[in-house]
């Protein structure tokens, strides 16, 4: 549905108009959409917004971790 694809690029439009960083909360908000969408594509979606996560978090973005959430999310 367009409602979807309309959501994902209001998130990156508001990254590159206000500068705004993903961290892990906005993360859990796309893997939590994306793990409900029905979609064909979400699990593939979700394991790489997952590794994405992981990556950030052990390079040192603190603000990064994958939480509770984001597994229960992936899980569900």
């Amino acid at each position: 549905d367009g409602q979807f694809e309309k959501s994902m690029e209001e998130a990156s439009n508001l990254e590159r108009k206000y500068q705004i960083m993903p961290n892990s909360i906005s993360h859990n908000i796309v893997i939590d959409s994306w793990s409900k969408s029905s979609r064909p594509d979400a699990p593939d979606q979700v394991l790489d917004l997952l590794g994405a996560m992981e990556t950030a978090f052990k390079k040192g973005k603190k603000n990064m971790k994958p939480d509770g959430y984001t597994y229960s999310s992936i899980i569900g």
